[in-house]
Order: C-alpha cells, then sequence, then structure tokens
C-alpha cells in the first residue's frame, strides 16, 4: 500500500513517518509514501521523493550522451521544492 503526497503535506507527514529513504531525507520534503514489512511481520511507514527520478529521466532523455555532462555545472532556476529536488538529481544522478 501507498499513497502519493500533495503540496502542504510534503514537510508536514514527515515527522509521522517511520523512514525516510536517502532522497527524501535529502531533499526534505515527501511526494510519495510506502509501508516497508519488518523481518517479525510488522509493517513501518516509509516516505520518499520520487520527482529526483522524473528530473533526471527528463534531463537524460534529452542528452546525447549523459557522460558528458559529468562532472560539469548544472542549473536550476528558482528557489522553490522543484530547485532541491533539481539539485538533488544533479549531485546523485547526473554527478554535476
Amino acid at each position: 500500500m501507498g499513497a502519493a503526497i500533495t503540496m502542504a503535506y510534503k514537510m508536514a507527514i514527515i515527522p509521522h513517518l517511520d523512514e525516510l529513504t536517502p532522497e527524501g531525507e535529502a531533499i526534505g520534503t515527501i511526494n510519495t509514501m510506502f509501508l516497508k514489512s519488518n523481518p517479525d511481520g510488522s509493517r513501518r511507514s516509509c516516505g520518499t521523493n520520487t520527482g529526483c527520478i522524473g528530473v533526471r529521466e527528463g534531463i537524460s532523455a534529452n542528452m546525447p550522451d549523459p557522460a558528458t555532462y559529468r562532472e560539469r555545472p548544472g542549473f536550476a532556476i528558482g528557489g522553490g521544492g522543484t530547485s532541491r529536488v533539481a539539485i538533488y538529481a544533479f549531485q546523485h544522478f547526473l554527478e554535476c
């Protein structure tokens, strides 16, 4: 089971979750919640941010060879939540 988390709740949900993925923790907002099973059969609620995957795929699909952009500057316009998502994608997936 999972859920999509929309604006106004993307930060508010965090204290109510048992665990965050590295993406959710680094970006600081959650747009997807899911349940993970523990070895004893109990479940814990987890949060992640999948927006960085969308940014990665959108950029990679339009690059002739993504490897040529590694260790080169990335450019994000704005300072809102989507900028944090883009910067995370630049650093962790595209290695800018």
